[in-house]
């Protein structure tokens, strides 16, 4: 029977990997999103509510809304980069202190480490 504690550490690296995009680059986010070309009396950071056009206030919105989510996916990769890290140094420092079968190098790196990059990661941390 499976070791209850394995299973669970199995799940976490599993939704770890899919969440993580192996693509993600940091993408720019501005304290003061600027109103569109040819909102009046223009100024970043100003309120949407002072536009009148309402074509104009719309890319507004969007804009900020766009910038808030993209310091939201900024956020979210990042942590999750740094969550696969530490686990990723929690298991290196198990299998190189920790004597027995169970915690081979092999067997660890195949059975926690499903993506290329969290491959090379532990590598080189038991290197």
């Amino acid at each position: 029977q499976e070791n209850a504690a394995l299973t669970a550490i199995d799940l976490y690296v599993e939704k770890l990997d899919k969440s993580i995009d192996p693509n993600w680059k940091w993408i720019p986010v501005y304290a003061n999103v600027g109103p569109p070309s040819g909102t009046p009396n223009a100024a970043s950071g100003m309120n949407p509510e002072v536009i009148d056009d309402p074509k104009l206030k719309k890319q507004y919105l969007d804009s900020i809304k766009k910038n808030q989510n993209n310091g939201l996916i900024n956020s979210q990769q990042s942590e999750l980069r740094t969550a696969r890290m530490k686990f990723l140094i929690t298991i290196s420092t198990l299998i190189t202190t920790t004597p027995g079968e169970s915690w081979n190098k092999t067997d660890v790196i195949s059975r926690f480490c499903k993506s290329e990059e969290s491959k090379k990661i532990i590598e080189e941390k038991l290197k």
